[in-house]
């Protein structure tokens, strides 16, 4: 959404203490909080001439971005979950990823 959404989430986060997904919403018209697709990751694999019977090992605990390779067809996807140590400053932010977002862990 752009950079001047980014600071805008980051500042309602430090001022008015809304989590990340919160203050997305506040800033957002229509909901939509993350309008990425994973059309540039598919174009290197095909790039790359990755086949979708190929394994796959992707790092996320985003299931959009598998879900994105599966409608593609790269369906022999193995995640690999990224685990960071919450701390005081991004406890909150990772919870509300997890609860509110459907990140996993």
């Amino acid at each position: 959404m752009g950079l001047a959404f980014k600071l805008g989430t980051l500042y309602l986060q430090q001022e008015a203490a809304l989590d990340t997904y919160e203050a997305a919403v506040a800033l957002s018209s229509d909901d939509r909080i993350d309008i990425r697709t994973y059309g540039g990751a598919i174009a290197i694999l095909h790039y790359f001439n990755i086949q979708p019977s190929q394994p796959i090992r992707c790092m996320t605990n985003n299931p959009s971005k598998l879900s994105a390779l599966a409608e593609n067809g790269y369906c022999n996807v193995e995640r690999a979950p990224i685990r960071v140590k919450p701390t005081e400053q991004t406890a909150k932010h990772l919870t509300a990823k997890m609860t509110k977002l459907g990140h996993l862990k």
